[in-house]
């Protein structure tokens, strides 16, 4: 390993102790109605950043200020991050970046104080080839980047910020299994545990956010990696929901004008960001092979926050040094779903092909559905056999999926197709014919003995 990818592994590591036919059949569509959601910018797709390795993110209701915490500004040297301070147009102003002159300033997390515009901006410990880095400590600049006060929460391992109405700062802490809550001068007043929720309280809690209406959500990244609902009660908060399990949430923000939630999801080996309304229902499911996955461990994956005037949703992604910039829009595009001709045919299997265009939108189903031709042509596919696609695709291209399907008879005509759904709507491919192999009578030739003896 070069020491340049070792330096890598070490600085990501913050410490914790730290996807027979001659026509191609395209494509029927069928829209799920005006389902807002959420494109790629096409004004400002994405904003490039100073630093590197940005992670936590935050934007201030009041000047449309964008604050990004990044860990590092030298990679190879380990060294000091920074707060960058960007206009709405994601430009930097003349105040940023934000540093406090230490030379070990590892930020990991941000967040606004809506009172004052005061920033929080909390620093990690890392574990470099240089040794131990850094101090565990929150940050307070004022919005002209001046530092300000300063206080030692224990110690997380890159923690996503949050602040409420009245300035107080919410501090998921991975290490201790906790959501700490400090006043603006860093007066520890309640400690989350969450001790009534399903499964047991909180175990890695890494990323938080809070409503209009002052409800929290918390994202942890142990175990089922759930998405917390917690409401005020008698001044902490108390357990009202799991709003996603096992889908590998990761990051968590909000858009305090709509209170929808959105949530950073890491399975399936990409990041993808899950719409929710205020009721909990989810409506869109996109940035799937756009936003970049975490670079080493799920703690270094992208962080979220929203605008509550313009509504758009900024994504960090830590690889890319960028921040992936997605505008509301009315309707979401549905999929494009093209069926191919069937490959690797047998005498009793054959690979079903197909080609799928998600359009920047997960998607929510992707099968493929065969028949014997007969049937097809007495009753369509209402009789067919459905087999799943060998993933899901989710980003903004075509992309091909297969299903290989087995125990057929020899020498049967058959009728295929590809079926795939999103949020924005569904789509099917035209059916295409294929045929197994007909059956082969065995060959027999008498040979002549051998091996002759008495008997």
């Amino acid at each position: 390993m070069s020491a340049t990818r070792a330096r890598s592994r070490h600085l990501i590591q913050i410490v914790a102790a730290v996807f027979s036919v001659a026509v191609v059949g395209c494509c029927l569509s069928t829209p799920a109605g005006a389902n807002p959601g959420y494109e790629l910018d096409s004004g400002q797709p994405s904003i490039a950043l100073g630093g590197q390795f940005p992670h936590g993110i935050a934007i201030d209701q009041v000047s449309q200020n964008i604050y990004v915490a990044e860990l590092t500004t030298d990679f190879e040297h380990v060294g000091h991050g920074q707060v960058e301070q960007l206009n709405s147009s994601g430009t930097p102003t003349a105040n940023s970046p934000f540093v406090t002159g230490s030379g070990e300033d590892f930020f990991t997390g941000v967040a606004v104080n809506p009172v004052d515009q005061s920033i929080y901006a909390y620093q990690t410990v890392l574990n470099t080839p240089f040794g131990v880095k850094g101090t565990s400590r929150m940050n307070v600049f004022s919005s002209s980047g001046t530092v300000g006060g300063l206080f030692t929460p224990q110690h997380s391992t890159a923690p996503h910020l949050a602040a409420d109405a009245s300035g107080r700062v919410y501090f998921p802490n991975d290490l201790a299994g906790t959501v700490q809550i400090f006043s603006p001068t860093g007066t520890l007043e309640s400690t989350i545990t969450c001790g009534a929720c399903p499964g047991g309280g909180f175990s890695k809690p890494s990323a938080v956010a809070i409503d209009g209406a002052g409800n929290l959500y918390v994202a942890e990244l142990a175990g089922k990696q759930r998405l917390i609902k917690l409401i005020p009660s008698a001044g902490t908060y108390a357990y009202d929901s799991v709003l996603q399990s096992e889908e590998g949430a990761v990051a968590v923000g909000v858009d305090p004008s709509s209170d929808d939630v959105f949530v950073g999801d890491y399975g399936e080996g990409s990041y993808h960001v899950v719409a929710y309304d205020s009721s909990g229902t989810r409506y869109d499911d996109f940035g799937a092979e756009i936003i970049g996955g975490p670079p080493v461990g799920i703690e270094t994956a992208g962080q979220i926050a929203a605008s509550a005037v313009t509504h758009k949703v900024y994504v960090t992604d830590a690889g890319g040094n960028r921040i992936w910039v997605f505008n509301r829009v009315g309707s979401i595009p549905g999929p494009l779903a093209t069926t191919g001709p069937a490959t690797s045919l047998g005498q009793l299997e054959a690979t079903l092909n197909a080609t799928v265009n998600p359009k920047g939108h997960r998607l929510t189903d992707c099968h493929f559905e065969y028949t014997g031709e007969a049937d097809f042509q007495a009753n369509g596919f209402a009789n067919a056999i459905s087999v799943p696609c060998s993933f899901k695709p989710g980003g903004p291209s075509s992309t091909p999926v297969s299903a290989r399907v087995t125990g057929l008879p020899p020498g049967a005509a058959y009728r295929d197709r590809i079926v795939t759904a999103s949020n924005g709507g569904t789509a099917s491919g035209s059916p295409l014919a294929f045929a197994t192999l007909p059956p082969l009578a065995p060959d027999a030739t008498t040979g002549t003995a051998s091996t002759i003896s008495f008997t």
